[in-house]
């Protein structure tokens, strides 16, 4: 190609939106350069990792992590640097951190396929939390015990994560899209002692089951909740309804851990042989959120919405990109690629959307986002 039909190809590609000075200037990565003292990505980039525990220092202390104790150092590289200790000495439960916006902020929008939107407040989504806390030290479950959790991403499901790590417990995410072979294989190599699932899930007008797969995976006890008003599924003996596991009481306190310790269990596809399991730890939500912080550059006012799940990297992702930045996110429970779906994200107020290239090239083809206003959305 000449230089004219580059110049010419440069001419048809412009840019959908350029950032403004002013805009720049209130940006997340902004005040991270004005703190290092450089004005460019790239000398931001080469500082980071120059000045590792400064970087991370600083993001820590953006974000208003609580600790019960603090670090004595950010980090301890003396093992070597593929082994490193992360905040030093310090104690903390990352759930206490996940709920500084104001109480009656929303925390979680959300809108069941057929349904209407429905909002869930940061006061609220705390209280379920704690409630889950609670009920899962009063079922028994000691610190370290893995909890799997086999359901869709909703609001419960965000309550139950947080619920389970605050308990001092351990989350083994396993998709819903799963057969009953998958699921017990992850089941095993998690060593989960109990499950939470639903009865089914209602996706592009369908009823999918759910609990008959834990059934005939011969998964451990579990507390099964109901996507429908008047559940009439029979449990097997030693399982419990959603209803009778979240008895009243006051929350408890969180179980105060180690930086080091585990909050979850994810696992990778299993397409080459066993499922490898991938553990998270107490600190990995800060990398969550700091991410989203300067490379999204999300905001207390901002909605976060990407159709995940728990089993997922994206689904406790999402959870601690929203709730560690002030932000919310939306869940939408159903089938994505139709028209239903875009118009919660009109109806929600996104300003961020998550979107894989099929997704975006299944809209393309029915033409079902075509007369909706996304304008609200700021980032893709």
């Amino acid at each position: 190609m000449n230089a004219q039909g580059h110049d010419e190809m440069r001419a048809a590609l412009k840019p959908a939106w350029e950032p403004t000075p002013d805009f720049i200037s209130t940006t997340n990565m902004m005040w991270l350069m004005r703190e290092a003292g450089v004005d460019s990505y790239e000398a931001l980039h080469q500082w980071s990792v120059r000045n590792r525990e400064m970087f991370w220092a600083l993001a820590i202390e953006r974000l208003a992590i609580r600790f019960q104790r603090p670090f004595s150092h950010v980090m301890d590289l003396s093992g070597d640097v593929e082994t490193p200790r992360w905040l030093v000495d310090a104690r903390l439960n990352i759930v206490e951190s996940c709920f500084a916006a104001p109480t009656d902020s929303p925390a979680i929008i959300h809108q069941a396929e057929g349904g209407e939107l429905e909002v869930m407040t940061v006061g609220a989504l705390e209280k379920l939390t704690d409630s889950v806390a609670m009920n899962v030290r009063r079922c028994g479950f000691k610190f370290g015990d893995v909890l799997a959790m086999v359901m869709p991403m909703t609001a419960e499901s965000v309550a139950i994560y947080l619920g389970v790590i605050k308990a001092g417990c351990v989350v083994a995410g396993i998709a819903d899209s799963f057969r009953p072979r998958e699921i017990a294989v992850r089941l095993r190599l998690a060593g989960a002692v109990a499950v939470f699932t639903q009865d089914v899930t209602l996706r592009g007008g369908k009823s999918l089951p759910l609990y008959a797969h834990l059934v005939e995976a011969a998964a451990p006890p579990a507390i099964v909740l109901s996507a429908r008003k008047n559940p009439s599924l029979p449990l097997r003996p030693g399982d419990c309804a959603w209803r009778d596991f979240l008895e009243r009481g006051a929350g408890g306190e969180a179980m105060i851990c180690e930086p080091s310790d585990s909050i979850n269990i994810l696992f990778s596809s299993g397409t080459t042989g066993d499922p490898k399991a991938i553990p998270w730890t107490q600190t990995t939500p800060i990398k969550c959120a700091t991410d989203a912080h300067f490379h999204q550059n999300v905001q207390p006012d901002d909605l976060l919405v990407w159709p995940t799940n728990i089993g997922w990297m994206m689904g406790p992702w999402l959870i601690f990109a929203s709730l560690l930045n002030r932000a919310a996110m939306g869940l939408y429970y159903g089938s994505p690629t139709g028209g239903e779906f875009g118009r919660f994200v009109q109806a929600a107020g996104t300003t961020m959307l998550g979107v894989v290239p099929s997704l975006v090239k299944s809209w393309r083809k029915s033409g079902c986002m075509e007369q909706l206003d996304w304008s609200n959305i700021k980032l893709f």
